[in-house]
């Protein structure tokens, strides 16, 4: 049984959070804390300090916003209760590690494309940071003499997260875990995301362009003069006009604005692709 669309899973919570509490959509912080806490980079837990101190340090790398102690705190409280964390220990020495649902929502937001990364490029700039981090990991791991051992406990935190299900259908499948961590796979999803948008702002413009030539037809000196004589806006059919044709000759210098952001976002993928498509091809190049 093929397992849902990571979409489906997250722009439904009224239906999977009952079943799976966890598997909802993390934010940045939210994220970089799954990410920090897997048990091979966590050890035996991170606490809320430690976990501060690593995203600091990552602060250029990963994109998460103003970070600050309560802000952290909350956000693995929130982890915690949900089943993405696991803690231990009690007051300031608690620590953290992801569950095989923490790593499994990771996958789940990590395989997502942000809505409309040109008004806020924070999200995708985060997913494609963690991709990159997550793929280079792999690479360099896979180009190591020898094989790499697994522990029992790490053999068996895998299992778990491939055995968790919800609604009946598995979680994770193997091209969903290679989606989440390809970040050539994750700009060919944005761009699809963004040329959607582009069509649709072209799409609007013939409308709003000949509803701007009307109202600039319209006699906006005699509406002028008769709002200048009214005491209030509201209760004058003609006032409110103005307004509309006005608000009218505005909209497709708007949309055409918009068009302009998404072509130039777009020429950014593509530049973003090809640079991730020569590091491939050469990962001695890749910074280290």
């Amino acid at each position: 049984m093929e397992p849902l669309e990571p979409d489906f899973l997250l722009d439904h919570p009224e239906l999977v959070e009952p079943e799976a509490p966890w598997c909802t959509r993390l934010d940045g912080v939210e994220l970089a804390l799954v990410l920090l806490a897997l048990p091979w980079l966590a050890g035996n837990g991170l606490r809320p300090a430690d976990f501060e101190r690593r995203l600091t340090d990552l602060g250029r790398e990963i994109p998460v916003g103003r970070l600050y102690f309560q802000r952290i705190r909350r956000s693995v409280r929130k982890l915690e209760e949900t089943g993405a964390l696991r803690g231990h220990g009690a007051a300031r020495s608690r620590r953290y590690v992801a569950t095989p649902a923490g790593l499994a929502v990771l996958i789940v937001n990590l395989a997502v494309p942000a809505d409309d990364p040109t008004i806020d490029g924070s999200e995708f700039e985060l997913k494609r940071a963690l991709a990159s981090m997550a793929g280079h990991l792999s690479g360099r791991l896979a180009s190591a003499p020898g094989e790499i051992p697994v522990g029992d406990a790490l053999g068996e935190f895998f299992a778990q997260a491939e055995r968790l299900s919800v609604l009946g259908r598995p979680l994770l499948s193997e091209d969903l875990v290679d989606r989440a961590f390809d970040v050539r796979e994750l700009i060919v999803a944005q761009r699809r995301v963004v040329s959607a948008l582009l069509e649709s702002a072209q799409r609007r413009l013939e409308p709003l362009a000949s509803r701007a030539a009307l109202a600039r037809s319209a006699d906006l000196a005699l509406l002028a003069r008769r709002l200048a004589e009214r005491d209030r806006v509201g209760d004058d059919p003609l006032a409110e006009a103005l307004v509309g044709s006005l608000a009218a000759q505005a909209m497709p210098w708007s949309v055409e604005a918009a068009v302009e952001r998404y072509r130039a976002y777009l020429a950014y993928l593509d530049s973003l692709a090809s640079l991730h498509g020569r590091r491939a091809d050469n990962p001695a190049s890749a910074v280290r």
